[in-house]
């Protein structure tokens, strides 16, 4: 199934069966413990259609992750303008994201015995919450390795549907992405499980009638990753629509 489907879909469960929450950001219409799965091997890279996704940013924030980025200077450096918005008055950031010395040690198994059941990268801490800028929101990655693909099962404790959810995809497939660039594993299948979803009150007029009025692309997405850039090919979007991100 293409990714504006899966995307069609979750929206329309929230639409259907979101109850009405006050949050501490704002007003949101939420369900609880959603999933969505799609194959990468199959659809390329999972980039929305219905609007323009720009993926600069994206890319930067990962960078970012795996160079234990602590500042949003250095962020911004790699082509992330957005954790400005989490940064302390000196542009310094407290984050789990960072997989530190477990991404090695999850390499390294992946080699040395790929059929184990341990391929897991695990960020959450309860002990530095009130410490950190802004806790994870996806936290918890599984791998597994199957007749020469890498598949993964990523774990989020929250999802702003409108403007996390396209980046949360490109993530996933960067993840699966660097990993095969390291182990010669090609990108397979993703199951993304979800705590609370949500779509803002404020988004959700434009985000029903995105989905709603337009006619998705079905084509694949091809895509090349070299660790640094990410190029992908027959992206074929409507126009893009500013959804106002919430801090």
């Amino acid at each position: 199934m293409y990714i504006d489907e899966v995307y069609k879909q979750l929206v329309k469960e929230i639409l259907a069966d979101g109850v009405q929450r006050d949050t501490r950001n704002g007003k949101t219409l939420s369900v609880f413990g959603t999933s969505i799965k799609f194959d990468i091997a199959e659809i390329g890279l999972p980039l929305l259609s219905y609007r323009k996704i720009f993926t600069k940013g994206i890319v930067g924030e990962f960078l970012g992750f795996l160079q234990d980025a602590k500042t949003n200077e250095e962020f911004e450096a790699l082509g992330c303008s957005y954790w400005k918005l989490w940064a302390d008055k000196d542009g310094k950031l407290e984050l789990d994201y960072p997989p530190r010395k477990q991404w090695k040690a999850l390499i390294d198994g992946i080699k040395k015995d790929p059929n184990s059941r341990r391929h897991m990268i695990n960020l959450w801490n309860s002990d530095r919450l009130d410490e950190l800028s802004l806790p994870c929101c996806h936290f918890n990655y599984q791998f597994y390795v199957r007749n020469g693909f890498i598949d993964l099962i990523w774990t989020q404790r929250s999802l702003d549907v409108a403007i996390g959810l396209p980046s949360d995809l490109i993530l996933s497939a960067l993840y699966l992405a660097e990993i095969g660039r390291k182990t010669g594993l090609t990108p397979g299948k993703v199951t993304m499980n979800f705590g609370d979803t949500h779509i803002y009150q404020e988004h959700l007029q434009t985000i029903e009638d995105m989905i709603t009025d337009k006619i998705p692309s079905h084509s694949r997405i091809n895509f090349n990753w070299n660790g640094k850039d990410l190029v992908y090919y027959d992206y074929f979007p409507y126009e893009k629509i500013n959804f106002e991100l919430k801090r």
